[in-house]
């Protein structure tokens, strides 16, 4: 593989998150009763600092999503997001939203402008209908977050897990994600999961319109 024609690097920076979505891997663990061996750790900011000195110069972004856990759980990531922008690098982060306070999301937003990146993983209108699978996150929290961020210069995302239970919100979701200008990140949840997955061959094809709606959207 010829590592030199991509662009973005993925990183892990912790393991820690507060959510119990019940298809995440963390969850998967648990289930297995081997949280004894899941050691909670951050990477810290010195051994960092030493990836960034490694990263080739062809990166151009970092995305810091992570398997096992959230971002914004890690207690430095200001200065992660600082370190890298400083780097030349552009930052994009995904996160259930409900962790730090509106305050933060400002001022890092309007801070780094476009460099900065941050998706927000929200899956429901409502607080009911987004515990369905966002289990333990404020809904009030992450729409607070997400609604701060939104308003700053840098980049907003609202990805949109699709469920049985939240189809029908979708076109309300994309007249929101319009009104505050933010691109809308609609997924197709292919993991099993009882009779939330949806499997409706007519579904799939109405999400598919709409997610070309959506791109049609940023295309103007």
């Amino acid at each position: 593989m010829d590592w030199s024609k991509f662009n973005v690097l993925e990183l892990d920076i912790t393991n820690y998150c507060q959510a119990k979505c019940p298809l995440c891997p963390r969850e998967d663990v648990h289930d297995q009763n081997s949280q004894k061996v899941f050691d909670n750790t951050h990477m810290s900011v010195d051994h960092f600092k030493k990836v960034l000195d490694g990263i080739p110069p062809h990166i151009e972004t970092l995305f810091f999503c992570g398997d096992y856990g959230d971002p914004m759980m890690h207690p430095k990531i200001g200065d992660i997001i600082n370190l890298s922008v400083q780097k030349g690098l552009e930052v994009e982060i995904s996160t259930n939203g409900a962790l730090r306070k509106p305050e933060w999301y400002t001022k890092m937003g309007n801070e780094h402008g476009r460099k900065l990146h941050i998706i927000f993983a929200i899956d429901g209108i409502n607080a009911q209908e987004h515990a369905r699978y966002r289990m333990n996150v404020d809904f009030e929290k992450a729409w607070a977050n997400f609604e701060a961020f939104s308003k700053t210069k840098a980049q907003t995302s609202w990805q949109f897990i699709l469920f049985n239970y939240n189809f029908n919100s979708v076109p309300k979701v994309m007249s929101i994600a319009n009104q505050m200008n933010v691109k809308l990140l609609m997924l197709i949840n292919y993991r099993p999961w009882s009779e939330n997955r949806i499997t409706d061959p007519n579904k799939i094809q109405q999400i598919r319109q709409w997610q070309e709606m959506e791109r049609q959207r940023w295309k103007k």
